[in-house]
């Protein structure tokens, strides 16, 4: 899988967050901490840990990333495990949910994993996911009570827009149907049908503009 990156112009909010980055192939790099970075930060590699050893919060991070099931496992025989996070504010759930992991992702909700947790910059493990190909795990994520509305702290960016932004048409239908506000704007009053206009998905966009002017009109 190929890394996906964040946009240059992006916004999300704590407490009321989100999270950006762009198209997804099979092992990608999730989003730096902070969105000026026009790049992902890399994990920094690390062996699988032997299983006589307690895993590092660096290696629980890398499998959940890569989809490595058995080094999560081990992991979570520590029972704070599911909530480490790394020092950007990364949890295995993002990192896990930015790939689709669905197994991982189901794995770690069921060891206690917090799903509206927020990074550094207020994202979430729900946007995390929705900037990827990844309709399966958004679906599972609002199935398990993701909020779909929360606001990342830099831009003020939902995951609808994280999703427009990167052209996820399956991800933006799956979100509107669960309720998300087509109306939202970020902090410089742009909203995700903008978004989805300037980076020229033309009927993302549309779907977006009228989704919005419907809900203007209630």
């Amino acid at each position: 899988m190929r890394a996906r990156f964040l946009p240059i112009v992006v916004s999300t909010a704590c407490c009321l967050a989100s999270c950006h980055r762009e198209e997804q192939p099979a092992a990608s790099t999730p989003p730096a901490a902070q969105p000026a970075a026009p790049g992902p930060a890399a994990l920094a590699p690390s062996d699988k840990p032997d299983k006589s050893t307690p895993v590092t919060t660096e290696a629980l991070g890398k499998a959940a990333l890569d989809g490595d099931l058995a080094t999560v496992k081990q992991a979570l025989a520590t029972p704070a495990a599911a909530n480490q996070a790394d020092p950007d504010g990364r949890t295995p759930l993002m990192l896990a949910a930015f790939n689709g992991h669905n197994d991982i992702v189901t794995l770690l909700l069921d060891s206690g994993a917090k799903i509206d947790a927020c990074d550094a910059t207020g994202r979430t493990a729900l946007m995390y996911s929705s900037s990827g190909t990844n309709d399966a795990t958004v679906a599972l994520l609002l199935k398990r009570g993701a909020a779909v509305d929360l606001v990342d702290s830099d831009a003020h960016w939902t995951a609808l827009m994280f999703a427009a932004a990167e052209g996820q048409a399956d991800v933006v239908r799956r979100l509107l149907a669960a309720g998300a506000d087509p109306t939202h704007l970020d902090k410089d009053g742009s909203d995700a049908a903008l978004f989805a206009a300037n980076k020229g998905h033309t009927e993302l966009a549309d779907l977006l503009a009228k989704a919005r002017d419907r809900a203007k009109a209630k």
